[in-house]
């Protein structure tokens, strides 16, 4: 987390008291490559996609959840002493695991509260409109200045449509721009109100062979490409965004066919190659699952032009990195 723990400290009777509550796992301030300007990304918890390079794995659950920052643990204890369910151990390694069957979260969260070293962590908080607006009007003025404003991701934030929708009608009242970033798997009668209320949309588009798709993010591409050209009929501008992850979809051949469909669109603004990183490696076993990509090494520049050059003289505006 990089907001203030007393915003993103977990409260679990939140949900009862305002069940039209959001679950955000964080914010982040200050980005500049996720929309126009300087921006606040609210990051949705929850996501039906399985992509195996995925930087944010704590985003999958639709509940909040326990993650072990392994490095910060100075074995004092207190999350064993405290757990009412006995659901904390350590490995063969002496690295903390909680059993999963037995953990009550989301309902719980002693061991986060007994914690000195910030090594148990609770991945998700819930959160209402107006607690996001409030957090957002914090730097209006730095939107105001460089046509910024808030982002909504994730995770996938078409599952919580109705609350980023209501979200978006605050932050317009007050004059904020809007965005979302999102890989387009829901059905369209619960997305599309989120998406008219959008001043950009960013559509990620992973691969296009639907059997290659499914293999590595776990669904096939047409649910996922039909919503990319309703999103276009609603007139939204949007930016296409290609995570290129090396031997999976860097291909010119992919490449070339991702800026076919992204030159399909009548309200496109730019393709974005974003090259692959492992920042979000670490996390993997922070949340007890394997890292099936590990020892893939990121692009090198001289790798990533190429491509971008490709997608240049086919006449689509591109950037590297978004």
């Amino acid at each position: 987390m990089n907001w203030e723990q007393d915003f993103m400290f977990f409260d679990p009777v939140v949900k009862r008291h305002h069940p039209e509550a959001g679950l955000i796992f964080d914010v982040q301030r200050f980005s500049i490559h996720d929309g126009p300007g300087i921006r606040t990304n609210i990051y949705l918890k929850g996501c039906s996609l399985r992509c195996r390079w995925c930087a944010n794995p704590e985003s999958w659950g639709v509940k909040p959840e326990l993650m072990m920052i392994h490095h910060n643990c100075i074995h004092c204890g207190r999350c064993l002493s405290v757990c009412p369910t006995g659901s904390i151990g350590k490995d063969d390694e002496g690295k903390l695991r909680v059993s999963k069957a037995s953990c009550r979260m989301p309902e719980c969260g002693l061991c986060e509260r007994a914690c000195p070293a910030n090594a148990m962590v609770v991945v998700g908080r819930y959160v209402t409109a107006s607690d996001v607006v409030e957090l957002a009007l914090r730097d209006r003025h730095f939107y105001a200045r460089t046509g910024g404003g808030v982002t909504f991701t994730g995770g996938e934030p078409l599952l919580q449509a109705a609350f980023v929708a209501s979200c978006a009608d605050r932050l317009h009242e007050r004059g904020i721009n809007t965005a979302v970033e999102t890989a387009g798997f829901a059905p369209w009668d619960e997305a599309e109100a989120l998406f008219r209320r959008m001043d950009t949309v960013l559509f990620d588009i992973k691969h296009m062979d639907s059997a290659v798709h499914k293999e590595y993010v776990g669904v096939p591409n047409e649910a996922i490409h039909e919503t990319l050209r309703r999103v276009d009929s609603v007139g939204c501008p949007i930016r296409v965004r290609l995570p290129l992850i090396p031997g999976v979809n860097d291909s010119l051949e992919n490449v070339r066919a991702t800026a076919a469909l992204a030159l399909s669109l009548k309200n496109l603004q730019s393709l974005d190659l974003l090259p692959y990183h492992r920042m979000g490696e670490p996390k993997w076993d922070q949340i007890q699952r394997t890292y099936l990509l590990s020892g893939l090494e990121p692009h090198r520049r001289e790798e990533v032009e190429p491509l971008y050059e490709a997608v240049r003289a086919m006449g689509l505006p591109a950037t590297i990195g978004g």
